[in-house]
């Protein structure tokens, strides 16, 4: 149980590290050009709800982002067709179209919408179904991060998204 807390400390040391530009807007991004995710973040309403806001429009059908929501103003979470993923190096380019214009922002991707967080704190089941995370830090690092369990590819770059000691 120990582990456990651990475990979830450090996740949610991750999640908030360096992700907090509270004043910037969601960017709106250009439409992809050809070969690019299709993917159109879109600024939230200027009162959104107590609970998620919607970042996107209806997407197209070619488009593999289900529904995005801001969570808060660092804070995106993207539900994403795993179907329409050919290389799983697509989530970066998704995810990362999300934090275009931020200096500070986490964008996570799920592909089951049963876990896609709809408010913060993200919960620890939430967490560890997340197939991605993209990150940017103040000083302008970033992070892609895979669930190394669905992409066990990514434990040789050490690119794995935390998760819990077996």
């Amino acid at each position: 149980m120990r582990r456990l807390g651990s475990f979830l400390a450090g996740l949610a040391a991750l999640a908030v590290a360096g992700c907090g530009d509270a004043n910037e807007p969601v960017p709106q991004t250009p439409a992809p050009t050809t070969g690019e995710a299709a993917v159109a973040p879109q600024t939230p309403p200027a009162n959104p709800a107590p609970a998620a806001a919607a970042v996107d429009a209806a997407a197209p059908r070619d488009n593999p982002v289900i529904e995005a929501l801001s969570l808060n103003d660092w804070f995106r979470a993207v539900l994403v067709d795993r179907a329409s993923i050919a290389n799983p190096r697509d989530l970066e380019t998704i995810a990362r179209a999300y934090c275009e214009g931020l200096t500070v922002c986490r964008t996570a991707i799920w592909f089951d919408e049963a876990f896609l967080p709809r408010e913060m704190p993200v919960s620890a089941e939430a967490v560890l179904q997340q197939a991605y995370a993209f990150g940017r830090t103040g000083t302008g690092a970033e992070n892609s991060l895979w669930n190394c369990d669905t992409y066990p590819a990514f434990e040789a770059e050490r690119a794995c998204l935390p998760r819990p000691f077996r």
